[in-house]
């Protein structure tokens, strides 16, 4: 059942890319410098990047540590996905502020990117821990 799912999951993110690619096509552009979405893009393909391999590694082994790795990086996928869909709809209701402009923050969002993927490894591990002593 592990690999039926992951072999759905990979085709759906084939889709997705698809959809996503005519999006850009069509002006839906996030790469501009000063884009709030730019540095979400970057966070949504590293993280479609984590799923994809984790589910190629449920598909060919049935791995339940790696069907843990891909469902956290999943639902990584869909914020930041829902952040880059969204963040040029809410430049055009409110055009940012001069004081927004030149705030920091890419350290904190390193550290916070950082933490969450220490955190993703770590929730991989207790299951997977946790799924070898349920099978004994």
């Amino acid at each position: 059942a592990r690999r039926r799912l992951a072999a759905v999951v990979l085709v759906s993110r084939v889709v997705s890319a698809v959809g996503a690619l005519w999006l850009a096509h069509a002006g839906f552009d996030v790469r501009d410098a000063g884009s709030p979405a730019r540095a979400w893009l970057v966070v949504l393909a590293l993280v479609l990047v984590v799923e994809a391999a984790a589910w190629l590694v449920v598909r060919i082994r049935g791995s339940a540590a790696a069907l843990a790795v891909a469902t956290a990086a999943g639902s990584g996928a869909l914020v930041a996905a829902i952040v880059v869909r969204e963040a040029p709809r809410v430049a055009l209701i409110e055009p940012p502020h001069a004081l927004a402009d030149h705030a920091g923050g890419a350290l904190a969002f390193a550290a916070i990117a950082v933490a969450g993927i220490a955190a993703i490894g770590w929730i991989a591990r207790v299951v997977a821990s946790a799924t070898r002593s349920d099978s004994r």
